[in-house]
């Protein structure tokens, strides 16, 4: 196997009657390929893991009567299939002791090459924990195609569309954000999920047990109806992404549809893993679009890139974190990156803007820095970055609460003497931590919105947007005065005035954000 990668470790499997043990592939180079392992630790993971104390004895021989079930059954797994080598993270990454920390940031840095190298992915779906085991019984007869004979129409098959979502997009697996980019890169996939066992790969459609061709689409039912004219292109993370040949990425709408769904996923631990959960995704996609990458927005789609929001209704985690300053511990990102929130992403706003292609954008991004953690690893997480932005400001101030999410409420642009000037449109807010709205009082003086652009297009519901800021209370105000965002606003297509007619007459201003 000489010329082909593989990662530090393996676990030889060998043959039923052989035992186990973990290689090191600079010292010993498999002579096959591996499958990889995708599988939820669990809310207690105290089972058998690979630390600095007991690697000199796995090398030699692991138990099989050791592993949790769930790893015994990826073994056995592997061994029908002819697969000699197997990686699990648990067992192939040092977890504790010496040494662990080094070898756990080499491997993030590998991560990409670990699943995209594997011949195969074996995924426990349905399994929530480790000890639970995925190779238990399951019934077909959940999507299992149902004939429909009618006497005066031809014989039909009556299907379930939804299929895919039911066995693997509700499955705990799906909740986890390191997933995500493991389902993305990997080259096959074989799911174990509780009603049927799928497959995916480069050169076949999700297909499963029930539909060994493919799962059946909205384009298969309009195709046998005679309906040759109606496609279905939604992207979806149930759908196999391969099958796609990254449909969604022939522009940046996929790339915006990825955050999305990933941040829509559960991270054990965020302020550690939120930059290297997604790092190989990136890598494939900055193949296609090389940019530059500034807190995990791509430099050419500022400020446009900035106009994301918090999803109210798909709550990631009881957790409202604001980005800390960079000496604490927890920092992750600048609040003008998603990165610095454990919640739910959308991308609407951007989306809109960018697919429309007919905006006026107000906003100037003139520099931005990135302190990166790991200079070697610019994909990585970061200890301080900021944006410097020429563009229109206004002041404004938190109004009456509309609506029933915590998070969106009214704005009103104030002059300088303290007056509104908001008289023929309205200014809607979504927050970026819901629970400010609560504690408005406690908000710092001196709120101003900026202008980030004007949308021309028919088909938008918004005819404005732009960042909600205030002042940022660690920024040294003889150096210059920095701005943190606290969140996004618009103002609505059927205004009688647009928010650039109203700002576009004020001098453009300097700001730094953080």
């Amino acid at each position: 196997m000489s010329g082909r990668w593989f990662p530090k470790r393996l676990i030889d499997i060998g043959p039923d009657d052989e035992k186990l043990r973990i290689i090191e592939t600079s010292e010993t180079l498999p002579t096959g390929p591996y499958a990889s392992f995708s599988h939820c630790w669990g809310k207690q993971p105290d089972f058998f893991i690979l630390t600095a104390e007991n690697l000199a004895e796995v090398k030699h021989r692991i138990p099989l009567e050791l592993l949790a079930p769930n790893f015994r059954d990826a073994v056995k797994t592997s061994r029908c299939l002819g697969i000699r080598y197997l990686w699990i993270d648990s067992l192939c990454i040092l977890q504790r002791g010496e040494g662990s920390g080094k070898d756990w940031t080499e491997h993030m840095v590998a991560m990409r090459d670990v699943y995209a190298c594997c011949v195969l992915n074996i995924s426990a779906d349905r399994a929530a924990g480790a000890k639970d085991g995925f190779l238990g019984s399951h019934s077909l007869n959940l999507g299992s195609p149902v004939l429909v004979n009618h006497p005066t129409l031809p014989l039909h098959r009556l299907v379930d569309l939804g299929l895919a979502h039911t066995c693997l997009g509700r499955s705990p697996l799906a909740k986890r954000a390191w997933v995500f980019q493991e389902r993305w890169l990997s080259p096959r996939i074989l799911h174990f999920t509780a009603y049927q066992v799928f497959w995916e790969c480069h050169t076949r459609r999700l297909a499963c047990e029930a539909f060994p061709d493919h799962c059946p689409t909205n384009a298969d039912c309009n195709a046998y109806s005679g309906d040759s004219t109606q496609e279905d292109h939604r992207w979806s993370p149930t759908m196999a992404p391969f099958a796609q040949d990254w449909l969604a990425l022939k522009d940046r709408h996929g790339w915006y549809q990825i955050l999305e769904e990933y941040t829509s996923r559960q991270l054990s631990f965020p302020s550690k893993d939120k930059f290297h959960a997604l790092a190989g995704v990136v890598k494939q996609v900055q193949q296609r679009w090389p940019d530059e990458y500034i807190a995990r927005l791509f430099r050419s789609d500022l400020p446009l890139a900035l106009l994301w929001g918090i999803d109210p209704d798909r709550i990631v985690s009881d957790v409202d974190l604001m980005p800390l300053k960079p000496n604490g511990s927890a920092y992750r990102g600048p609040s003008w990156s998603w990165t610095a929130h454990d919640r739910s992403l959308t991308y609407s706003l951007a989306r809109a803007c960018l697919a429309e292609g007919k905006n006026v954008t107000y906003a100037e991004v003139i520099n931005a820095s990135v302190l990166p953690a790991d200079p070697n690893n610019l994909l990585g997480p970061v200890l301080s970055a900021q944006l410097l932005i020429r563009g229109h400001v206004c002041n404004a101030r938190w109004g009456s609460n509309g609506h029933k999410a915590k998070s969106a409420g009214r704005l009103e642009l104030m002059r300088k003497d303290g007056s509104s000037m908001s008289h023929k449109c309205e200014y809607e807010a979504a927050l970026d931590n819901p629970n400010m709205s609560e504690h408005s009082d406690l908000w710092p003086d001196g709120m101003i919105i900026l202008l980030v652009a004007e949308v021309m297009g028919k088909h938008i519901f918004f005819r404005d947007a732009g960042l909600l800021l205030v002042p940022d209370s660690s920024s040294d105000r003889e150096i210059g005065q920095k701005w943190r965002r606290i969140g996004v606003w618009m103002n609505h297509r059927n205004d009688e005035e647009s928010a650039a007619a109203v700002m576009g007459s004020v001098e453009p201003s300097m700001l730094t954000i953080v």
